[in-house]
Formats: structure tokens, C-alpha cells, sequence
């Protein structure tokens, strides 16, 4: 029978059946239970190097992969997924990062514009307000002119007057004058 503690701590190699089992190892003589010290249905495990799995297998078994092997290449695999998975979901939160962004500089712009619509709004209003005050002014300037035109015309009219009074009372004397020295002389 093989000695396991010259193979301790070797490889475990997993065995995978094709056709009719054979339970006998050959001319050695160990089971392939014997060897293994467990069987399934459609694999066993075998401690030892790959030539001592082949060596002492019945017809009909051979080695597949060592089962630490398997095992790391299990893990490898599953490592690889998780990467994978986790290069998935950062191109996803990067993706969705970006829609963020995007949206708030989306939102930003249109505050900007709204701002710059108030803004012209404003500046419209302002404008039209000025032009208003200006238009009153106009008119208030206008309407004194007017009033000053006005006063002027009615003072050349008082003057007038006054004068043509002074005018005619200077006849009226000049002629009582007159008649007073024709008067006399008579």
C-alpha cells in the first residue's frame, strides 16, 4: 500500500472517472479509496504528485487538476468577477457622476439665462422709466415756456396799454393846452 506521509502536504489531485470504474490500482494494489480516503460519484481526490495519481489509478480514471489549484483558479476567477463587477459599477457611478454634472450645469445655464432675461428685463424697465421722466421733463420745460411766453406777452400788452393811456393823455393835455392859449388869445 502507498505510504501517505511521503506525500504529505504534496498536491490533491482530483480524479475524474470515464467509462467502467476499476476499484483495484493496478499491480500496487491500493484502492483508489485506499489512496484517496473519499469518493464521490463522478470524481475522487488522490494525495500525491500527478505520476503517482496516474500510477496507482484503475483503467478508466485520471487526474484532472490539483484541487488547490482548482480552488485558486476558483478564487482567481472569482476575484476576476468581482474586478470586473467593480469596474462595472464605478463606470456606472462615473456615468451617473457625469449625468449629475451634466444636469446641474444643464440647471446652471438655465439659471444663468433666466437671470440674464430678468436682468434685460430690469434694464428694460429702467429704460423705459428714464425716457418717461425725460418725456415729463420735456413737458414740464415746455409747459414753463409757455407760461413764461405767456406772462411776457401779457406784460408787452400792460405796457402797450400804458403807453397808449400816456399817449393819449399827453394829446388830451396838449390839446386843452391848445385850446386854452386860442382862448386867450381871443
Amino acid at each position: 500500500m502507498l505510504p501517505r506521509t511521503r506525500y504529505s502536504g504534496a498536491a490533491s489531485w482530483k480524479v475524474c472517472r470515464y467509462g467502467t470504474p476499476g476499484i483495484k490500482a493496478g499491480v500496487a494494489g491500493p484502492s483508489v479509496e485506499e489512496l484517496s480516503g473519499e469518493r464521490s460519484n463522478t470524481s475522487v481526490r488522490i494525495l500525491g504528485p500527478c505520476s503517482v495519481a496516474l500510477r496507482y489509478l484503475a483503467p478508466g480514471w485520471r487526474p484532472v487538476q490539483p484541487v488547490e489549484k482548482e480552488k485558486e483558479k476558483e478564487e482567481e476567477e472569482e476575484k476576476e468577477k468581482e474586478k470586473e463587477e467593480e469596474k462595472e459599477k464605478e463606470k456606472e457611478e462615473e456615468k451617473e457622476k457625469e449625468k449629475e454634472e451634466e444636469e446641474e450645469e444643464e440647471e446652471e445655464k438655465e439659471e444663468e439665462e433666466e437671470e440674464e432675461k430678468e436682468k434685460e428685463k430690469e434694464e428694460e424697465k429702467e429704460k423705459e422709466k428714464e425716457e418717461e421722466e425725460e418725456e415729463e421733463e420735456e413737458e414740464e420745460e415746455k409747459e414753463e415756456e409757455e407760461e413764461e411766453e405767456k406772462e411776457e406777452e401779457e406784460e408787452k400788452e400792460e405796457e402797450e396799454e400804458k403807453e397808449e393811456e400816456e399817449r393819449e393823455k399827453e394829446e388830451k393835455e396838449e390839446k386843452e393846452k391848445e385850446e386854452e392859449e386860442e382862448k386867450e388869445e381871443e
